[in-house]
């Protein structure tokens, strides 16, 4: 069934309960249950039957990965598909009193879930940005065996075993640098990744990887408000009042690699390799603000302002979009 409409409603919805090695379907308020192999030739033998029911719509959780292969499929066939944050299928389940737990129960759930919140439908990155973030995963796996094997190394007693350990790590090193070549080629090859990596090391305490892990993660710098890109990293304060009670902001979800890499650059900026961000971290902490919320407040404004800086295609110094508290 080719794509219907954006605006129209999709009468026909699937839900997908996708495993390693199954994929197990549900049509809303129909019987139609059906398994396939999680595999291309179950793939498509979802496909096939997917079309016979005269399905619209297919919804499944992100499940790190392992529902991509089937929902690109199903994308490019002509499906709508949207991917869904897994707890937030979770929480609707415990909202309508659910806990028990089976394969058609679970893909129930997230027809029910489609049909009830109407999520919207999910477009697949493009084949360059889909190589562009695997070879940063890739990057980032690498980095952290290489610092096990260090670890290890200064355990070990036995001379043998570390050159195994040195040799382990020299193969790494060949292979993060490999990685990080094609990496600042595709950047290069690319007239918008490459203005917004200019863009992004203009700003002092950012560095060509910081770039590349932004590219990767998050794409969507440039294009959202304020607001947006703050709660897609997850440094946007939500407000906890009931009553009279004034509770804490806090902040929560997002992007986890993001914010991890722009920790980091947010401890480097706030010791002094930006001077306007360690002005504004001086000034939170001598406002009282402990350590650790300071150190979010400069990574909400570092993403702010980059979002701002690229949307206006402007590089730092060019503007006061930095200067603004």
């Amino acid at each position: 069934m080719k794509n219907s409409n954006a605006s129209s409603v999709p009468k026909v919805i699937v839900g997908l309960d996708v495993s390693k090695r199954q994929l197990d379907a549900v049509i809303y308020g129909r019987k139609a249950f059906r398994q396939f192999d999680n595999n291309p030739e179950g793939i498509n033998d979802l496909l096939n039957w997917l079309t016979e029911k005269s399905v619209e719509f297919v919804v499944a959780e992100a499940t790190g990965g392992l529902e991509l292969p089937a929902l690109l499929t199903l994308h490019e066939a002509g499906f709508m598909v949207s991917r869904i944050n897994p707890r937030w299928i979770k929480d609707y389940a415990r909202a309508q009193g659910r806990y028990a737990k089976t394969d058609p129960l679970d893909a129930r759930i997230i027809a029910s879930y489609a049909v009830t919140m109407k999520p919207a439908p999910w477009t697949p990155w493009d084949k360059d940005t889909q190589t562009f973030k695997d070879l940063t995963v890739r990057r980032r796996q690498l980095i952290t065996m290489r610092t096990m094997e260090r670890n290890r190394s200064q355990q070990t007693k036995s001379a043998h075993v570390y050159r195994q350990h040195i040799q382990m790590m020299d193969m790494m090193n060949y292979q993060i640098d490999e990685v990080e070549t094609v990496l600042e080629r595709m950047i290069d090859e690319r007239e918008d990744w490459s203005r917004k990596s200019e863009i992004i090391k203009s700003v002092p305490g950012l560095s060509r990887m910081s770039a590349i892990g932004l590219i990767a993660d998050l794409p969507e710098l440039g294009s959202c408000s304020s607001k947006q890109i703050a709660a897609l990293v997850g440094v946007a304060p939500f407000n906890h009042d009931s009553g009279k009670l004034k509770g804490y902001r806090r902040t929560g979800g997002g992007r986890g690699s993001i914010r991890n890499i722009l920790y980091i650059v947010a401890v480097g900026m706030a010791r002094g390799y930006n001077p306007v961000m360690e002005r504004f971290y001086k000034r939170m902490r001598d406002a009282g603000k402990p350590a650790k919320v300071a150190l979010v407040a400069v990574i909400r404004k570092i993403v702010v302002m980059l979002n701002a800086m690229i949307k206006n295609d402007t590089l730092w110094g060019e503007n006061k979009v930095q200067e603004v508290s």
